[in-house]
């Protein structure tokens, strides 16, 4: 008997059989999803006053000059700042921008003799106006070349090219279409959660493109969706790491945000940028330099960020890797003997007591032990025996601790020891020859002078042989000789271990050596006591 049952088993067994004869799709005819959908509040900014004033100026007096004002105020860490001296920039790290004369047309980008071509699709055909440095293409939408110049022929050269939606209130989705043409010599592309890296057959990243972000006047900011067309996943990263794709010619990228409850105006910003600068500011990233002669430039920037970069020397330029579990600004790090790197403490409004581990094998971070409290301005120093001190640091309400504890990395636990004899923060910790730990310089609760101090890890007691004049933000280095050399913007001292510690002594005129020399303190003439040495002439005995 015929029954429903079997003519729906009919139907579907005509369907399979009709499939079988249409070839699979393309990989690369499939939009594929991308980036990293997130959301923050930004702190209140140090000009607050002037983003209000930017705000009242548009609702007052809408036009181009207000629009700009409110774009720089809301993306001022990337429109706004010190000014570029592009002489002085390699020309392989800036980009050569040809604005198109319609909306719709082509945008050129050229980078590292490289060139790439640029389409907004469903963009609408407003012809393009140049005014305040801008590019306009009608009421509310315009690029800017933040750092950059114009060139005679009309280019732009700058590091980067932003491009701003000015939109009076929140609502919808607002989307961002960008048919990118690419050069033969790019075979990748990188997603690193915030931008797209293009790289080149070498593995050498030449251009980023960075997502959309939507910020409002109450200081939410929202980065939204991204679909990829044109673009293959290759071997599946490590977790947390950049995935990375094969792409041809040619590639599409959506760039979805969506605006319901932004609070107007609404400043939308997507963009590119060449890969001989950061991706974006990082004031007080954790810097360590890496096995392979690469550097890490972790965390820090306007929010802060868990974003991380890693600096290749060879080719002069950025790449994205994996981002830290936390965000964190002012954190301190250091190299281990596996190659990992140690990043501790920090701050993100208040002080941090994570820490974490960043493989740059694979590029991804995992935890590790927390610190015993959270603390920033601290020290690391690698002991001969493998294990770390951390030495002082501070919580973040001006007062110093003077704690001290040791990190195992084959447990990953700390562990107390002997605290230090005096609170201290800022300060440098130069391990000496003798295996020791010396503690110079930084901040002592206000006080003008600061205790040198050393750390023996046999006995795990300190000592304190002297002190030195207050400075800030100094370096210590280890010399050949042995001796140390302290260096900031205000003294310059040198230390040798084991024979005291004196107080530079200015010329009478109370003038310090010239900028640019060395001074290194050594025994006095006739062997009694220290003596200040500059250009080889001894100053006298301190």
């Amino acid at each position: 008997m015929f029954t429903v049952r079997h003519f729906w088993l009919l139907v579907s067994s005509l369907a399979v059989l009709l499939s079988c004869g249409e070839p699979p799709a393309s990989p690369a005819a499939v939009w594929v999803e991308a980036g990293r959908a997130q959301e923050l509040r930004l702190e209140p900014r140090s000009g607050a006053a002037s983003l209000s004033a930017a705000i009242a100026q548009l609702r007052a007096a809408p036009g181009e000059a207000s629009q700009l004002a409110v774009a720089q105020a809301y993306f001022p860490e990337i429109l706004t700042g010190t000014p570029v001296d592009l002489s002085q920039v390699p020309p392989e790290a800036l980009l050569h921008v040809r604005m198109p004369s319609t909306r719709s047309g082509e945008m050129v980008l050229t980078t590292r003799g490289l060139t790439f071509t640029v389409r907004q699709t469903g963009s609408g055909d407003a012809a393009l106006r140049s005014s305040q440095g801008a590019a306009f293409y009608g009421d509310g939408h315009f690029w800017m070349a933040p750092g950059g110049s114009a060139t005679q022929s009309g280019e732009w050269k700058t590091p980067r090219v932003e491009e701003l939606l000015v939109l009076p209130e929140g609502g919808g989705v607002h989307r961002t279409l960008y048919e990118l043409t690419l050069p033969p010599e790019v075979t990748a592309a990188r997603d690193v959660g915030d931008y797209l890296e293009l790289v080149d057959a070498h593995g050498v990243p030449v251009l980023r493109l960075h997502y959309s972000v939507a910020r409002d006047a109450a200081g939410l900011s929202r980065q939204g969706r991204v679909r990829l067309l044109g673009a293959v996943a290759e071997a599946s990263p490590a977790a947390g790491a950049p995935v990375r794709y094969a792409v041809g010619r040619t590639l599409s990228v959506e760039l979805t945000v969506d605006l319901e409850g932004l609070s107007g105006p609404v400043v939308v910003d997507p963009g590119f940028s060449s890969t001989g600068s950061l991706s974006t500011q990082r004031y007080r990233a954790g810097i360590s330099l890496l096995p392979s002669g690469k550097v890490l430039a972790a965390g820090g920037g306007f929010a802060p960020f868990a974003t991380c970069e890693v600096y290749d020397p060879v080719s002069g330029t950025w790449s994205g890797t994996g981002s830290m579990a936390g965000i964190r600004e002012n954190p301190v790090t250091l190299m281990l003997p596996n190659g990992k790197v140690l990043v501790t403490g920090g701050e993100t409004g208040g002080s941090v007591s994570t820490a974490e581990l960043y493989d740059p094998v694979t590029g991804t971070w995992s935890t590790t032990g927390a610190l015993p409290g959270p603390r920033r301005m601290h020290s690391l120093t690698l002991l001969r025996n493998g294990k770390v001190l951390m030495a002082g640091g501070s919580t973040g309400n001006g007062a110093g601790l003077s704690e001290a504890s040791l990190y195992d990395p084959a447990t990953g636990t700390w562990r107390p020891t002997a605290s230090m004899p005096s609170s201290q923060y800022g300060h440098t910790a130069t391990l000496l020859p003798s295996g020791e730990v010396l503690i110079a310089g930084g901040y002592v609760n206000g006080s003008f002078v600061s205790p040198v101090m050393i750390y023996d890890p046999a006995t795990e007691t300190w000592r304190q042989p002297g002190m030195l004049p207050y400075r800030m933000s100094h370096t210590a280095t280890l010399l050949p000789s042995g001796k140390v050399l302290l260096v900031s913007d205000s003294r310059l001292d040198g230390v040798r271990p084991g024979h005291g510690f004196g107080v530079e002594r200015p010329d009478e005129d109370g003038a310090l050596p010239p900028l640019g020399d060395a001074v290194a303190l050594g025994q006095g003439a006739g062997g009694g006591g220290l003596g200040w040495q500059c250009h080889g002439h001894d100053l006298g005995a301190v």
